[in-house]
């Protein structure tokens, strides 16, 4: 049996924080925000989150204070506008926040597109 084909092209965004980040992640949180809606109400941004330790859970109550980086997942039509939607967020562009040499962008094969996180 085979998948049926995707309709649109993904991509998942894998960003470890540097050391220390938190201080600048908070501070940059905000134009972060306002910029990740924008692109979510484009249909460009698909879901995205923070990466957690593993001995924190995300139902903690103090879980957002301890994220370490972040991953998104992004339609785009190839790995350069991907990579575009990273360079031109603030936890990239303000170098406090996300570890440039380590971001990974990879194409995604979405079997499940409409999948649903409650």
């Amino acid at each position: 049996m085979s998948l049926p084909g995707p309709r649109h092209n993904f991509f998942i965004v894998f960003a470890p924080d540097v050391p220390n980040a938190q201080e600048a992640r908070a501070r940059h949180l905000p134009a972060h925000m306002e910029r990740v809606q924008r692109l979510a109400q484009s249909g460009l941004l698909r879901l995205g989150g923070g990466l957690l330790p593993p001995d924190v859970r995300g139902t903690d109550p103090d879980a957002a204070e301890k994220i370490r980086g972040g991953f998104i997942i992004v339609k785009a039509e190839n790995i350069e506008e991907a990579w575009k939607i990273v360079k031109e967020d603030i936890l990239y562009t303000s170098g406090e926040v996300w570890d440039r040499e380590k971001i990974i962008v990879e194409s995604l094969y979405l079997a499940m597109p409409e999948a649903r996180f409650d």
